[in-house]
């Protein structure tokens, strides 16, 4: 769905506001075909099961366009209109797509913190909108989901390094002149495309902008990131949930049983991880 969506809105940008009918997104959909050899009729079936599903998300899309324009895109001056598409920074990786406009020249690697010897973080945007709000630059970081229910996060999970994509998305941005420097995050939005459209990936936040609910955003990646890079360089993994009452649904289940591992972590002095806001209010109280 990442790739007929792009597709569709190279189609149309240029038209400022303009989002993909239906129609285009229908021809986008069976103009899919799958790359190399030839395949196996049971493979061919998969393929058109996919568009199939494809086929039936696109029905949706142009109502959650509608919704996302309302929400994420009112009082602005211009715009936000659509800059970026699948906007790639650092190296390329061996997995993606033959379609990545510009793959080539792409920026390099945003640093956390920002100076030659930060930590090199690498990834790709879905989507970059950017227009004017009192005549400053602003943008919104749209990033595609196809699962059922979308994540949220709050700003003590990024200080705490457990929820960081967005909120990596919105300052590489920057940091990688994607938009200009001075430009002001908006929104960082989660687009479900199977059934919730566009939401407010910040926790609570409604209509609420980056900076509201966010304001030290740039300090709390700039401090967090180097300190979960050393983690995993040291091949420190800790079973850490965010929940203290984990059991069979937590978010580490399939690889400990959270609450047996926390006892004996706890006995052993290895709980909080360092990094955890907890490890710091501990420090505080000795």
């Amino acid at each position: 769905m990442h790739a007929v969506l792009a597709r569709a809105y190279r189609r149309t940008m240029g038209e400022d506001g303009i989002d993909p009918t239906l129609e285009l997104l229908r021809e986008e959909v069976a103009s899919m075909k799958p790359r190399g050899r030839l395949l196996a009729r049971w493979h061919e079936g998969l393929w058109e099961t996919e568009r199939a599903l494809l086929a039936a998300w696109s029905e949706a899309f142009p109502a959650q366009a509608a919704t996302y324009r309302s929400d994420f895109g009112s009082n602005w001056d211009e715009g936000p209109s659509t800059s970026q598409l699948e906007a790639a920074f650092g190296y390329r990786t061996p997995e993606e797509e033959d379609e990545v406009v510009h793959r080539d020249d792409r920026p390099d690697a945003a640093r956390f913190p920002n100076r030659p010897d930060g930590v090199p973080v690498t990834g790709r945007i879905d989507r970059l909108d950017v227009g004017t709000i009192e005549g400053e630059t602003a943008y919104n970081i749209v990033d595609y989901k196809t699962g059922s229910s979308l994540p949220k996060f709050a700003a003590e999970q990024i200080a705490g390094g457990t929820s960081l994509q967005l909120a990596l998305y919105a300052i590489a941005a920057k940091r990688c002149g994607l938009v200009p420097a001075d430009a002001v995050a908006r929104f960082l939005v989660y687009w479900g495309v199977k059934e919730e459209g566009p939401k407010n990936g910040v926790s609570n936040g409604r209509k609420k902008c980056v900076e509201e609910l966010l304001p030290t955003l740039e300090d709390d990646l700039d401090a967090i990131v180097p300190r979960l890079a050393e983690a995993i360089r040291g091949g420190v993994f800790p079973i850490s949930p965010e929940k203290a009452e984990t059991q069979v649904f937590s978010d580490h289940a399939r690889v400990g049983r959270a609450a047996e591992v926390r006892a004996v972590a706890e006995r052993l002095e290895k709980w909080p991880p360092p990094w955890h806001p907890a490890a710091e209010e501990s420090d505080d109280d000795e």
